[in-house]
């Protein structure tokens, strides 16, 4: 998923995403005890840390499937990020884990898919990190994008 034409130019950002889990369902998948599959969909909105203030305050909704054996095992997703007229949206792919205190930890990469209004065209890619903890999830983010001329 990583394109390396993108990582070396591009314009870079940071940013923080905060959240809140608003739908999750759970199933034990019938291979092995400590197999679960879970589908969740949360809201919150994106912070400019460092870098271009890339969707700074933007609305954020994200999809994802997950599926751990042992606690441990994927995620992937989509992200959809708003901002007046402007959208981006991001497919994402990962690992999570189940770490202390319940923490639902994460990791992994995403691609832009698509874009519209100033984002119309986008390319590029970041890399994620961050938990998730009862209902709320926090994701700091990193990467770069390129707009066509």
């Amino acid at each position: 998923m990583v394109n390396d034409n993108v990582t070396k130019k591009g314009i870079g950002f940071k940013g923080k995403i905060d959240g809140k889990i608003i739908k999750e369902h759970i199933v034990p998948a019938p291979d092995k005890t400590n197999h679960l599959i879970g589908l969740a969909e949360g809201n919150g909105h994106n912070k400019s840390i460092d870098g271009d203030p890339f969707m700074d305050n933007a609305e954020v909704k994200t999809v994802e499937q997950w599926d751990l054996v042992d606690g441990a095992g994927s995620d992937h997703g989509y992200w959809l990020m708003k901002l007046g007229d402007n959208v981006v949206v991001a497919r994402y792919s990962g690992k999570a884990k189940i770490g202390e205190g319940n923490r639902f930890e994460l990791t992994g990469k995403l691609l832009f898919v698509s874009g519209s209004g100033r984002f119309n065209g986008i390319t590029g890619q970041a890399s994620y990190s961050g938990w998730a903890l009862s209902n709320d999830f926090e994701l700091i983010w990193r990467g770069r994008y390129v707009l066509p001329d």
